[in-house]
């Protein structure tokens, strides 16, 4: 859904922020409305032979900055095991077991935590501390995670020994 909307009410709904947000408002010549979407939690992304990943497994808002990197990282992560010289022929099924073991964590801790974004405020409604350093503590587990730890971490599993391609 996307719906035209007055300026005017940009404006009013923006009215206590920086200067710099305010300008950047005032350039749009026609603003709109766009509905977002998200999905539930899966409890699984790998069915028999097929594997979601990406939005298909955890489409999320855009307020956390990490939807689109998950995806990527979806990709990235099966690509590494798919591509491995050791995959067998008849190991297809494990690998997405696998994929599904390491994978599903990461988006569905970003998902539980979809609308609670907020940063922490007094009980006098002033903020706790510099926002960017509380998303930074927040978003550590994401942000710092090294996903070639956890290709290495998959391919232990499946008794794998050779380096990542």
């Amino acid at each position: 859904m996307n719906a035209p909307l007055n300026i005017a009410i940009v404006g009013g709904d923006i009215a206590g922020v920086g200067l710099a947000a305010r300008t950047l408002v005032a350039a749009i010549a026609s603003p709109s409305r766009w509905a977002l979407y998200d999905i539930e939690e899966l409890p699984h992304y790998v069915h028999g032979r097929a594997a979601l990943l990406g939005d298909a497994a955890h489409a999320m808002l855009p307020h956390q900055g990490a939807g689109a990197g998950q995806g990527l990282e979806d990709a990235w992560f099966l690509r590494e095991l798919l591509a491995d010289p050791l995959l067998e022929k008849g190991s297809l099924g494990q690998v997405l077991q696998v994929y599904e073991r390491w994978r599903l964590p990461y988006p569905a801790h970003l998902l539980g935590g979809r609308r609670t974004l907020r940063i922490p405020r007094s009980p006098g409604g002033r903020r706790r501390g510099p926002p960017g350093q509380t998303l930074a503590r927040r978003f550590d587990w994401l942000w710092q995670h090294d996903l070639l730890d956890d290709v290495r971490a998959a391919r232990q599993a499946l008794g794998w020994t050779l380096q990542p391609a």
